[in-house]
């Protein structure tokens, strides 16, 4: 099963445990406003083709971290669901990321609007609020950083692509 994958702030969102989802007009602002800001109405996302990938998925948004943070949170959300209720494009050459094998799998949920950021919204929350989140995976940075120093050397990441953060700790000018 496919799915698309993005980096979420999991703090903003409900967790099912402190924090109940109940409906879209009840979600904390700053989720929306933070986690899905878009660009010319699009929303970013990378997709994946199974439940496997999806740490690959996270190595490859760790690549283009500027600013230091210990960890990450990426959120899969299924692709036909999500194809089924938004425009989905293949994007390819708008993928932001310095890994080689994942610029090809980037896609923008295109002429998003008010509305379809609530609907997005809630796709999100209600899996945030499950108890078991098996589509949220936490990324340590620390082992991302090494995963892409291999990544690099072995030529399937470019180093002028990273993000400053990752070229300062991998000690690339």
């Amino acid at each position: 099963m496919a799915y698309l994958v993005r980096k979420i702030n999991i703090n903003q969102w409900p967790d099912g445990e402190n924090s109940f989802f109940v409906s879209k007009e009840e979600l904390n602002a700053d989720a929306v406003t933070s986690d899905l800001r878009t660009t010319n109405n699009t929303l970013s996302w990378w997709r994946i083709d199974d439940e496997t990938e999806l740490e690959s998925a996270g190595i490859s948004i760790v690549s283009k971290l500027n600013s230091k943070q210990n960890n990450i949170r990426i959120i899969a959300l299924s692709f036909e669901e999500l194809e089924a209720n938004f425009c989905l494009k293949n994007t390819p050459n708008q993928g932001d990321t310095a890994v080689k094998e994942f610029k090809q799998r980037h896609y923008d949920m295109c002429n998003m609007n008010y509305g379809l950021l609530g609907k997005i919204s809630y796709f999100i929350a209600k899996e945030t609020s499950q108890t078991k989140k098996n589509m949220i995976l936490k990324i340590n940075v620390k082992a991302a950083i090494a995963k892409i120093k291999e990544l690099v050397e072995k030529g399937k990441a470019d180093k002028e692509m990273l993000g400053d953060y990752i070229k300062e700790q991998l000690k690339i000018n």
